[in-house]
């Protein structure tokens, strides 16, 4: 059965891998100054939202006749939120809770950074 998109851009928006890899980033930021207590993570935080919402306003505003998408990224991006939300609500004092996150997603970034899995996703298809 094929799938049928009704609003291409949104479907892009969501699965963008630069927007996946930048929500990534900030996940691991404001986790790491949760832990540290340290404002250099939050400025690594601001730094990846305004970068976020510079990206999303040139989707939405530029309308770009292509974007890639990668749908593993995207997973993994779900996976990361879950996580910044259920460990601040453990208060566990085991710094690993913290570490391990970050020592996993630094090569998962770069993985993801050769364009494995990725798709040149046509928001305006050729008629």
């Amino acid at each position: 059965m094929e799938q049928t998109i009704r609003h291409r851009r949104l479907y892009a928006f969501y699965r963008s891998k630069a927007l996946n890899s930048l929500m990534i980033l900030i996940y691991l930021s404001l986790i790491m100054a949760l832990h540290t207590r340290n404002d250099f993570f939050l400025m690594c935080a601001a730094g990846a939202g305004v970068l976020f919402v510079g990206y999303a306003l040139w989707i939405w505003i530029a309308r770009p006749r292509r974007i890639a998408i990668n749908d593993w990224l995207s997973n993994v991006s779900g996976l990361y939120f879950i996580y910044f939300l259920a460990v601040p609500w453990m208060k566990t004092p085991n710094p690993w809770w913290y570490i391990a996150p970050a020592l996993i997603a630094i090569p998962l970034l770069f993985i993801f950074s050769l364009n494995l899995g990725d798709e040149d996703f046509e928001v305006k298809p050729r008629k």
